[in-house]
């Protein structure tokens, strides 16, 4: 009788290790069979789902994955101004206008639009029949709405006479 109450004893200790290990440390199985991943949380699977991933048979449909989204930056483009600014010209020549170098801070080029004092134009087309001043605004706007203005200044101007040194006049 003492060897039988012993054996039970034993056996009695063995059943519950076993399922104190089976139940809460690391497996629990109602229905779902449950797992904690490494932060604690547990992870759950209906015998379905397990069954249908040991036989090869999706039961999640997946989708392509979401592309990565860049954040916005408030730097504005930068626009560098080609040739001379301020710029003179004599009064009758063609201006022409070299345009600007316009990136965002990612150093992608961007495009830009030009205003003639003030107006918007397609193409920069100065009146150069008389002396003037005018003003041609670059203006580039970037994919997060960035904003940046660069303004030349031409000036149109009466060109000065020709000195002739050997007779000591101005020529026309």
């Amino acid at each position: 009788m003492q060897t039988l109450s012993a054996e039970v004893q034993s056996l009695a200790t063995t059943v519950a290790g076993f399922a104190h290990s089976f139940t809460s440390d690391s497996v629990t199985a109602n229905n779902q069979l449950c797992v904690k991943n490494s932060s604690g949380t547990p992870v759950c699977i209906t015998g379905d789902q397990l069954s249908n991933i040991l036989s090869g048979t999706p039961s999640v449909q997946l989708s392509a994955p979401t592309p990565i989204i860049v954040f916005g930056t408030s730097t504005p483009p930068s626009i560098q101004i080609q040739g001379n600014n301020p710029a003179t010209i004599n009064v009758g020549d063609t201006y022409t206008d070299l345009g600007a170098i316009v990136h965002d801070n990612q150093g992608n080029d961007l495009s830009y639009r030009t205003f003639i004092n003030g107006v918007l134009s397609g193409n920069v087309l100065i009146d150069t029949s008389q002396a003037a001043t005018d003003t041609i605004d670059y203006v580039a706007t970037d994919t997060w709405g960035n904003t940046a203005t660069s303004t030349r200044t031409l000036s149109s101007k009466q060109p000065l006479p020709r000195f002739n040194k050997r007779t000591q006049q101005h020529c026309t």
